[in-house]
């Protein structure tokens, strides 16, 4: 018997329904401060603090906000490993290009994903992402640490995230990041987000 598959479009929006099970957020206690942090930015609630945080995976939607906002960088995501997204920077920029563009992918059409529609000029590398909340002020200023020119944040619209608090947390990442540039003595230009 024959079995039919998804076209591309369906599918990409199926596999945008995947809350991500058991690949979630998990807490390394012998760096945690329990400040309470990744109570106060989780939208799910999933966090419970006493002596130290403590991310059950039922309640976990791995979005990575609690990653970007730990201050101790005591919080892992199972899903893929600390430092993937400064990997993929560092290879994008490697590869010819001066400019890299973080994109929000969960509102992304599935040409998009598969890099057959570029938005941007052909010396920008494109990132996709889940979500923006998962990048990091670190994450940011690494590309600059790496030589780019020009790094764009580009969020899904505030409704049309799978998180509800992306697009507010992505704006306020970017701008801790251009204060940081200017204090260095950059221009804070450089890095730009697009709504």
């Amino acid at each position: 018997p024959f079995e039919s598959n998804y076209r591309p479009d369906i599918a990409a929006r199926e596999a945008r329904r995947c809350m991500s099970c058991g690949g979630g957020a998990e807490v390394l206690v012998d760096k945690c401060a329990a400040c309470l942090n990744c109570v106060r930015v989780c939208p799910f609630d999933a966090p419970i603090v006493t002596d130290v945080a403590r991310i059950a995976a039922e309640g976990c939607q791995a979005c990575g906000i609690c990653e970007a906002e730990c201050p101790a960088n005591a919080i892992v995501m199972k899903r893929y490993d600390w430092g993937s997204l400064k990997r993929r920077t560092a290879a994008v920029l490697g590869n010819g290009k001066d400019s890299v563009a973080y994109i929000g992918g969960f509102c992304a059409s599935v040409a998009e994903w598969r890099g057959e529609k570029n938005t941007f000029d052909p010396d920008t590398a494109e990132i996709y992402l889940v979500s923006t909340a998962s990048i990091s002020v670190s994450d940011l200023l690494y590309a600059f640490e790496r030589g780019a020119k020009k790094v764009v944040v580009r969020p899904c619209a505030a409704n049309n995230d799978r998180y509800p608090t992306a697009a507010a947390r992505t704006r306020r990442r970017v701008k801790q990041a251009q204060i940081l540039l200017q204090e260095a003595g950059f221009d804070g230009d450089q890095l730009v987000l697009e709504c």
